[in-house]
C-alpha cells in the first residue's frame, strides 16, 4: 500500500502540482496502517474493514455459541461484493470484496479515537505537528521477515514469568 500511495502522491505532484487528493482503500487494520497511509501522503484512507463490525455498521448482530462462552458477530460485506451489488440492484458483474462474519467490535468512535491517538503518537515519534510535516518528515524502513523474527523475544521462557 506504502509504495501505491507514494507513486500516486508523485504522479499527482506531476500532473496537478499536488492538488488531487489521494485516498488509501485498502489495507488498513490498525491505527498504524492508517498513521502510514498519511506519512506517505495519502489524503485521507477508507476504513471499511476496521469499522465492521461496529454497533454503527448496517447488519443484525448474531451470536455463536452457548452462554457464557458465546461470541458476538456482524455480517461484513464489502461495497464491491456479490451480496452489495445484489442488494443495490447491481450486475454480480467486477466482483472484488467478500461477505464474511466479523466480530462485534462496540461503538466506531472507540476504534476513530484509536485511531486518532495512534496518528498523534506517531506523528510525535517524527517531531511534526501537522499531517503535512508529517508527511514530508516521515520515513520509511523496510523491514523483512527475518528482522521481524530478530526482533522480537527470543527463548522459550519470558523473563517476566519466572
Amino acid at each position: 500500500m506504502i509504495t501505491s500511495i507514494m507513486n500516486s502522491v508523485r504522479a499527482s505532484k506531476d500532473v496537478s502540482n499536488n492538488k488531487i487528493p489521494i485516498i488509501a482503500d485498502g489495507g488498513i487494520r490498525s491505527p498504524g496502517d492508517v498513521a502510514k497511509a498519511l506519512a506517505a501522503g495519502a489524503s485521507s484512507c477508507m476504513l471499511g474493514g476496521i469499522l465492521s463490525g461496529t454497533k454503527e455498521t448496517p447488519g443484525e448482530i448474531s451470536k455463536e455459541g452457548i452462554w457464557p462462552n458465546e461470541v458476538l458477530y456482524k455480517k461484513y460485506r464489502g461495497s464491491a461484493s456479490v451480496e452489495s451489488k445484489l442488494k443495490r440492484g447491481e450486475e454480480d458483474k467486477n466482483v472484488e470484496g467478500v461477505s464474511t462474519l466479523v466480530p462485534y467490535k462496540g461503538k466506531t468512535e472507540r476504534i476513530i479515537r484509536d485511531i486518532c491517538d495512534g496518528v498523534k503518537s506517531s506523528m510525535s515519534y517524527v517531531g511534526v505537528n501537522n499531517l503535512k510535516e508529517f508527511s514530508i518528515e516521515a520515513e520509511f524502513v523496510e523491514i523483512t521477515n527475518s528482522g521481524v523474527i530478530e526482533a522480537s523475544p527470543h527463548g522459550k521462557k519470558s523473563l517476566l514469568s519466572n
